[in-house]
């Protein structure tokens, strides 16, 4: 019998044995029968000991009691399988696999030190080795739906949600109460795009267990996939009331307001997020976009700038720091300004010479700088890169003040076919 323990965010499980002693032998030389009844029974007080141990928490006085336990009797394949769950709950991963491997050694039928090797694989990324032992437990012991649960939630982080949904189905009808199996099955559907079977199965897993965060904030990533933005919305504030201490769940429903241009609830939400995780680059580009809607260009800018600290060789992170720049030089006609603008567009160029955004933005400068021969020169090269109407309307705009009418109504049309209700060409063809 096995002991359920927590791995990856999908909840992967480690099983502990209870005692199984029974007819184990050290082979020691001259031990009496009773000598080795003896010996068997103060493992077994060990053993027992340090599963009280690691039930209140004590995994280190738990590690040191299965120790003993195996002192006293080194075929305890029991005790090294609980003893590599507790080197497991430390991370001491490689300790864990070497108990883990002696179990099995001692024990080849025990689906349980399979299924736990396989929960500290997948810790160590080594997904191909968590498949192989979760599929040898299954093997060993296809009654227990902990087993296909591990393996559906590994199958879904692995792109094959279809193998999940299967593990899941069968898990589901071993355990037909399992909130675990019905989470994973809403995972599967959802990265199938089954958005509506995804949200259908995290309501089965909710009713079961109806204050986990985690599927409601699950549930509300469905709903939003399948353009139901008030459920969103109710699970998002749901799953934050019952834990305001995961960044996702702001996250999301900051950039849900985002779409909804209710900015001051997008930017409260990502700033907390960000407070949660300083790191979080999503949050300060949701921010970011928020503050730019709002017209808060500084703060824009110290958004793009935290992001591109944190990916410094993204040249669209680069970029959008240059175009927040930008916005405050063409607000305030600051030259200065407008050369940092472009010391960023210059630095993301360097970095990809096909970033049109960059060229794009850098072409904008110069014409507000009045380099327009310099502008056409990017947005030649932004147009080779992609068919952008805004790069023929600035070209039109930047031919026009050279003077080349012709060429400037050319682009002017250009613009006007691929976005007939562009103002830039309007006004441009008005003009001439």
């Amino acid at each position: 019998m096995d002991q359920l323990y927590p791995g990856l965010m999908r909840i992967p499980v480690l099983l502990i044995s209870l005692s199984l002693i029974a007819g184990l032998t050290l082979g020691l030389t001259g031990e009496t029968p009773a000598d080795k009844q003896e010996r068997l029974k103060k493992a077994k007080i060990w053993f027992d000991k340090a599963q009280r141990e690691q039930s209140a928490g004590q995994v280190t006085e738990a590690i040191l009691s299965y120790s003993r336990a195996i002192t006293l009797n080194d075929e305890y394949a029991s005790a090294y399988n609980n003893r590599g769950n507790a080197y497991a709950a430390q991370n001491s991963n490689e300790l864990a696999i070497s108990d883990f491997n002696h179990a099995i050694e001692l024990e080849p039928s025990g689906a349980n030190a399979y299924n736990n090797r396989g929960t500290v694989w997948e810790c160590l990324g080594e997904k191909a080795r968590a498949i192989q032992d979760y599929s040898k437990a299954i093997e060993l012991n296809s009654k227990c739906a902990v087993f296909l649960e591990n393996r559906a939630g590994l199958l879904v982080s692995c792109s094959n949600p279809r193998a999940a949904i299967r593990d899941c189905k069968r898990a589901l009808r071993l355990k037909p109460n399992s909130a675990t199996a019905n989470s994973i099955l809403g995972l599967a559907y959802y990265h199938s795009q089954e958005y509506q079977l995804a949200i259908e199965a995290y309501t089965a897993a909710l009713r079961i267990t109806p204050n986990d965060s985690i599927s409601l904030s699950n549930r509300a990533v469905a709903y939003w996939s399948s353009k139901q933005v008030s459920a969103a919305l109710r699970d998002l504030t749901e799953s934050i009331r019952l834990c305001s201490s995961r960044p996702y769940a702001f996250w999301l429903r900051g950039k849900i307001f985002n779409t909804l241009k209710e900015y001051d609830l997008a930017v409260s939400d990502l700033t907390w997020a960000i407070a949660l995780d300083p790191l979080y680059l999503e949050a300060f580009k949701e921010r970011e976009i928020a503050r730019n809607s709002k017209g808060d260009y500084r703060g824009a800018c110290e958004d793009s700038q935290k992001a591109m600290e944190l990916r410094p060789y993204d040249p669209s992170l680069v970029t959008d720091t240059g175009v927040n720049i930008l916005k405050i030089a063409a607000k305030q006609r600051d030259t200065m300004l407008f050369r940092k603008a472009q010391s960023y567009f210059d630095r993301a160029i360097s970095s990809d010479d096909h970033c049109s955004e960059a060229l794009y933005f850098r072409a904008i400068m110069r014409i507000e700088l009045g380099e327009f021969r310099e502008a056409i020169n990017d947005l030649d090269r932004t147009i080779k890169i992609r068919n952008y109407y805004g790069a023929y309307a600035n070209r039109g705009r930047a031919k026009l003040k050279l003077g080349d009418k012709e060429g400037a109504k050319q682009d002017f049309l250009k613009t006007m076919r691929l976005d007939p209700d562009n103002k830039l060409a309007t006004e441009g063809l008005k003009a001439l």
